[in-house]
């Protein structure tokens, strides 16, 4: 079965392909929500045809993996003293 938010992402890559674009990068909560379902107050959605990627500080890792689908990477970012460090 798929899910509202697979179609959805689905259609905006069909339309980023009509486009010729390579990667919609999204910063707006209900946004985000619209095409994974994740609820969290912080991240970045990374759309593609390599993938789906969220990125969201350690605060939110748990909850964007239980609400977003298999199919998507989810990061956490963290800042220590100016460096960006990758998280899985």
């Amino acid at each position: 079965m798929t899910t509202p938010f697979a179609q959805r992402r689905r259609a905006l890559l069909k339309q980023l392909g009509d486009q010729h674009l390579g990667m919609l990068i999204v910063t707006q909560p209900a946004n985000w929500y619209y095409l994974t379902g994740f609820t969290g107050e912080a991240g970045t959605l990374i759309v593609s045809r390599r993938g789906t990627t969220l990125v969201t500080d350690g605060r939110f890792t748990e909850q964007a993996r239980r609400e977003t689908e298999c199919e998507q990477q989810v990061f956490a970012v963290r800042f220590i003293d100016g460096l960006r460090m990758r998280q899985e």
